[in-house]
């Protein structure tokens, strides 16, 4: 019985996966960036990015490309979005002011099938900080990222509650480059944690605080695996969901 119910799960996702290719984008996703003394979202500003689906390792997903800039900072971003459920989010993150400032930059997604559990989560984050101009910041240093108060640098989110164990790069966090030019922040990552059910939406959250005049790009992944018994309820949702949408 448990043979059928992994082998009805695996065609059940095949056939999920290959139908996204023919859906249209997905809808209810968001970007926001939250920064001293404001909030802006891509859901806001539509003319800031474009969307498109791109096949990756044998499946369709949808790439957002964007870029806003304001008085205060710019922002260039791409993100993947899959809805069974995957975020990748990638942004190049510059301070333009004359002062330290801080951001938190979340993208969400809306989840389908739904995974009720048991589940387990991966996640990932990586990245660089970058100085632009050869000029020291108020850090002294040619360009820092720092902790954002007691804050990591990464946050995964499932349905709308940021996961305590879904944490990567927590404080204090101090990456510096002590001229001009670029600095690895290394990879950290996890696998198989377990993670709770996912019914609404999946996402990603990086906060930090960065030096005037300096750039940080940060690489984030983050997502939810159903466990073989969690398959068997996707299976019993996803004919559920099914017939709804016939119906």
């Amino acid at each position: 019985m448990k043979k059928v119910a992994m082998t009805a799960a695996v065609a059940l996702l095949g056939l999920c996966g290959s139908a996204f290719a023919g859906l249209a984008a997905p809808t209810g996703w968001d970007m926001v960036i939250n920064f001293n003394g404001g909030t802006w979202r891509a859901s806001n500003n539509p003319s800031t990015w474009t969307i498109g689906p791109v096949e990756k390792n044998g499946k369709t997903v949808w790439q957002v490309d964007g870029f806003f800039q304001s008085a205060h900072w710019s922002c260039d971003w791409t993100l993947e979005l899959d809805p069974d459920p995957f975020v990748f989010q990638n942004i190049l993150m510059t301070n333009l002011t004359a002062a330290p400032a801080t951001f938190s930059v979340t993208t969400t997604l809306p989840v389908f099938p739904t995974f009720p559990g048991p589940n387990t989560m991966d996640g990932s984050i990586s990245g660089s900080i970058i100085n632009q101009n050869n000029a020291p910041d108020v850090f002294g240093n040619g360009a820092t990222v720092k902790s954002f108060g007691a804050l990591p640098f990464f946050e995964g989110i499932v349905d709308n509650v940021l996961v305590p164990t879904a944490q990567l790069r927590t404080a204090p966090q101090l990456h510096t480059v002590p001229g001009f030019g670029t600095n690895a922040i290394p990879m950290e990552s996890f696998a198989g944690l377990p993670a709770p059910a996912n019914l609404v939406n999946i996402g990603i959250r990086n906060n930090f605080e960065l030096g005037n005049g300096d750039s940080v790009n940060f690489f984030s992944t983050f997502q939810i695996v159903p466990t073989p018994g969690g398959l068997a309820l996707v299976v019993v949702g996803g004919i559920a969901a099914v017939r709804r949408r016939r119906a």
